[in-house]
């Protein structure tokens, strides 16, 4: 026997001493998960009823917008949209479906008119990423309007497509801003969301949140639904609610002027301003500076200092003073007394005039905001302790529950005899 027929013949029966066991292998596990249907403890049957399932499609919904009390829009949703460029599908270049390399010079020159992004920066992004699928623009490509996604239209690209996502505009710009807040997008495992962050956006943001819906439906191999399965799952979307405010949006306007007029003359640290019905405590204005734009967000404060500072009420305080003797019946307008100054143990308080107008009834010292007539009313009329009670009985100890985040309580330290009678008079306490 030559040579030649020896190597074959070794080949051979390595070829049969390697590949008979793997042949018989591969043969004896097929014939059992025929037989058992079974792969590594789960049933294979009930995994490929399962996978039946797995065409899934979400069901979108709005978030609720926000109206002034006369419905006029404050915060509404508009479509925008992020720039996507395909260059593969399935791994694959398509002419006339897919950007093309000899095509990115062309696209960034186009592109560059209608993005603020160079041609050059935009030629390098498609370059480096050239290998990839699909590639975005970073925050130049997103939230595109509807007149710039139709002029990238206009140019006809190949493989240039946008994706549809949901944008929060406020059409008065600068407008009750830390009142409203804002809401931004936030990526829900790829779904685009709107989240508050800020104001009523935020406080009531469980109020103005969609639900998204669910269709999962059974298909066959090809990937087309059944229809005339009774397997079908739908899970309808529920758009969140719409909020109406308080707000007068011609009062708002109004005060947001004067409080421009008031931020430009005397360069405050901060400012606040709000406008209440007295009869209903409703508040139909209220405006903060500094403010901001909540479309384009540039914030140097995040505080609305209207709910999360506090302050001295001043003579302000003196009217529940005088309300809480009235209804004990201890206040006389026409009793006598000594304005200028009053004793309180060692320590002395004046009028603000320091002098005072002599011996004057108690109405006139209402009308001069007289410390000492308050001093007395609340001391030696109506009484420390009971004008405490009347302090909380006004719930100055408690926070209004405005609905906006961040509002603080009053503080205040009654231990102090003398803290309780310099709060009858608005200081001390704030």
């Amino acid at each position: 026997m030559n040579s030649l027929k020896q190597s074959k013949k070794r080949v051979a029966w390595v070829a049969i001493v390697c590949f008979t066991p793997l042949f018989l292998f591969f043969v004896g596990w097929f014939l059992y998960l025929s037989v058992t249907h079974t792969y590594k403890g789960e049933n294979m049957l009930a995994f490929a009823e399962e996978q039946r399932w797995k065409a899934v499609s979400t069901l979108e919904a709005e978030r609720g917008e926000v109206y002034d009390r006369f419905g006029q829009p404050i915060a509404i949703n508009i479509p925008s949209y992020r720039l996507v460029a395909v260059l593969k599908l399935g791994g694959e270049r398509v002419k006339g479906k897919t950007l093309m390399p000899d095509e990115f010079a062309e696209a960034a020159k186009q592109l560059s008119t209608v993005l603020p992004m160079t041609e050059a920066d935009l030629l390098k992004r498609l370059e480096q990423n050239a290998d990839l699928g699909q590639i975005e623009f970073g925050v130049p490509g997103r939230d595109l309007t509807v007149e710039q996604k139709e002029e990238i239209e206009a140019f006809d690209l190949n493989g240039i497509t946008f994706v549809e996502e949901p944008k929060r505009y406020y059409p008065n710009k600068v407008f009750a801003s830390s009142v409203i807040g804002y809401a931004q997008k936030i990526d829900q495992n790829g779904r685009i969301e709107l989240v508050g962050e800020l104001g009523i956006e935020k406080s009531l943001n469980d109020i103005l949140s969609e639900s998204y819906g669910l269709y999962r439906f059974e298909k066959d191999l090809a990937g087309r639904e059944l229809i005339s399965s009774d397997e079908q799952l739908k899970i309808e979307p529920e758009d969140g609610a719409d909020v109406q405010l308080t707000i007068d949006h011609r009062i708002q306007q109004l005060l947001e002027t004067k409080m421009n007029e008031l931020y430009e003359e005397y360069e405050p640290k901060h400012a606040t301003a709000i406008i209440m019905d007295p009869k209903t405590g409703e508040i139909i204005a209220l405006s903060d500076r500094p403010s901001f734009d909540p479309n384009t967000r540039e914030i140097s404060s995040y505080s609305n200092f209207s709910v999360s500072s506090r302050f001295e009420p001043g003579s302000t305080m003196k009217i529940f003073t005088l309300a809480a003797a009235i209804n004990e019946g201890v206040y006389n307008p026409n009793e006598l007394y000594e304005s200028g100054s009053y004793k309180y143990g060692k320590t002395v308080f004046n009028d603000y005039n320091i002098t005072g107008w002599g011996t004057i009834p108690m109405v006139e010292g209402v009308w001069h905001s007289s410390n000492v007539a308050f001093s007395i009313l609340a001391n030696e009329r109506l009484g420390l302790s009971r004008y405490e009670d009347y302090f909380k009985a006004f719930k100055f100890d408690q926070r209004t529950g405005i609905d906006l985040p961040g509002e603080v309580n009053s503080q205040f330290d009654f231990e102090s005899p003398m803290n309780v009678l310099i709060t009858a008079w608005g200081q001390s306490t704030a």
